[in-house]
């Protein structure tokens, strides 16, 4: 659209081509001030525009004019004084365009930004944008630092502003020798992502870290994330040589160690179940411990037992437990509580040694009975000891 305006700002011509932009005829905008068909919000813009033409300057501007059926869209507005004979301003010549979509694109694109730059300002992990530097044969022999989040700057000790433009090399010495920079280059060359774990890396000052890295190229750069589970390593390191140790006391104990779930299952034995019981561990494990119970009462002190450990505490009993044979021996029980990460209960874990040779219970059978004197006191399944005078019957 141009049109032609008096220094007043009046329509004085304008081309019939509003009718498309605005959805006025070009008789009903003639005549009236250009200002009543921009947004209230975008007046003061344009007075400056138009102070601007007065004193003899072009100007241009983006302003919100009044659509029929539409309310308001964007038109870029530029403005040119028009000059008498004496080369006074007696009016302006301006032509509009519209950009509505662009301004649209524009504040979608604005607004995806500072949801990006949100979302890399609360990122935990370090992430930086790099871009490839190539030698003289187009082959990737560096990267450079485009963008950081705060994670990076903080992890690597250095200010964003001091780290933007610079080189991976810089900030990483040992990026080459570690194989990681070789891996970064692929990535750029061919857009397969970079998964790494437990990476193993020296970072210079600080000495061997251990990190996640995660590698995925855009157009011309790559977003790199990395995360330091170095904590992670140590500890999984030390939970392995602290099962290790178990495994090895366990499988070598000549006691039968045995871990029960919450519902009673075995969910491990040791090896030695087979010299001490004659059941080999795939006959136990799965199958509910209590079946291995040989007598009423142990079960009765097997749930007793079990309420301790629930609640936390340790447990010593004695109890006849079946051989794969059918005997039954006399065991000796310590159990105390299996637990989650979080503390919680989640079982038991139990040693068992036989027992049949001491003196307490030597030749006892299930229902025998104990007098002293004209005492009867009960059978000797119990763990305290006791001194019996007399005869067993």
């Amino acid at each position: 659209v141009v049109m032609e305006t008096d220094n007043a700002g009046v329509i004085r011509w304008i081309t019939p081509s509003v009718r498309l932009r605005i959805g006025r005829a070009a008789e009903e905008v003639i005549g009236k001030r250009f200002s009543q068909f921009v947004h209230p919000d975008e007046r003061d813009r344009l007075r400056a525009m138009e102070e601007q033409v007065t004193r003899a300057a072009a100007a241009e501007g983006r302003l919100l004019l009044q659509v029929v059926d539409d309310g308001y869209q964007w038109f870029s507005v530029s403005l040119r004084p028009v000059f008498d004979e004496h080369q006074a301003v007696v009016g302006r010549v301006g032509g509009w365009r519209d950009i509505h979509r662009e301004v649209q694109a524009q504040e979608v694109v604005a607004a995806e930004r500072l949801r990006l730059r949100a979302t890399l300002e609360g990122m935990l992990d370090p992430l930086a944008i790099i871009e490839p530097v190539r030698d003289d044969d187009r082959r990737v022999a560096d990267f450079t630092y485009l963008d950081l989040n705060p994670a990076a700057c903080s992890w690597l000790g250095v200010e964003r502003h001091r780290l933007v433009g610079t080189r991976l090399r810089e900030s990483f010495p040992g990026i080459e020798s570690s194989g990681l920079l070789r891996q970064l280059a692929e990535v750029s060359e061919t857009g397969r992502p970079l998964v790494l774990d437990d990476f193993p890396f020296v970072l210079h000052g600080v000495g061997l870290r251990r990190l996640d890295v995660r590698g995925i190229r855009g157009d011309e750069w790559i977003s790199l994330v990395w995360r330091d589970v170095s904590e992670r390593h140590e500890a999984v390191a030390r939970l392995a040589a602290s099962e290790e140790q178990f495994r090895l006391l366990a499988e070598n104990s000549t006691d039968v160690i045995v871990r029960l779930d919450a519902n009673d299952r075995i969910q491990w034995i040791s090896p030695s179940v087979a010299a001490v019981l004659g059941w080999s561990q795939a006959e136990c494990v799965g199958r509910d411990g209590k079946e291995f119970l040989a007598t009423a009462e142990t079960l009765e002190q097997y749930e007793r037992d079990k309420a301790r450990v629930q609640a936390g505490h340790g447990a010593v009993s004695r109890a006849r437990i079946r051989s794969a044979a059918g005997q039954v021996h006399w065991m000796e029980v310590h159990a105390f509580p299996c637990r989650t990460s979080d503390g919680a209960v989640s079982g038991m874990v139990a040693g068992l040694h036989v027992i049949d040779d001491a003196r307490t219970v030597r030749s006892i059978q299930t229902d025998d009975l104990a007098v002293v004197g004209h005492q009867r006191v009960g059978h000797l399944a119990g763990a305290r000891e006791l001194r019996v005078r007399g005869h067993v019957q």
